[in-house]
């Protein structure tokens, strides 16, 4: 059944792929940040910035560089969790 795989148009399948990849990476985010972060109160920055990055990363599937942007966005909050003191 390849011929339904090589069928397809390759937007549809490279933007279902990238899903894959974007959809778990979000959910870790919001899952560390509501689980670790959150009760320890490090501040009202990184209690936003983790929800806020969980969004662009799900937005980032509709972008043609998602899995770049992903790494870039989650590369950012690390950086943001470690100068504020969060990590």
């Amino acid at each position: 059944m390849w011929w339904l795989y090589f069928g397809q148009r390759a937007e549809r399948v490279l933007r279902s792929t990238v899903a894959a990849v974007a959809t778990p990476v979000a959910v870790f985010v919001l899952c560390v940040g509501l689980v670790h972060v959150r009760p320890h109160r490090p501040g009202r920055l990184i209690t936003v910035v983790y929800p806020v990055t969980t969004l662009f990363v799900l937005a980032s599937v509709f972008t043609p560089v998602a899995v770049p942007l992903t790494a870039a966005l989650i590369a950012a909050l690390v950086a943001a969790s470690v100068v504020a003191g969060g990590a």
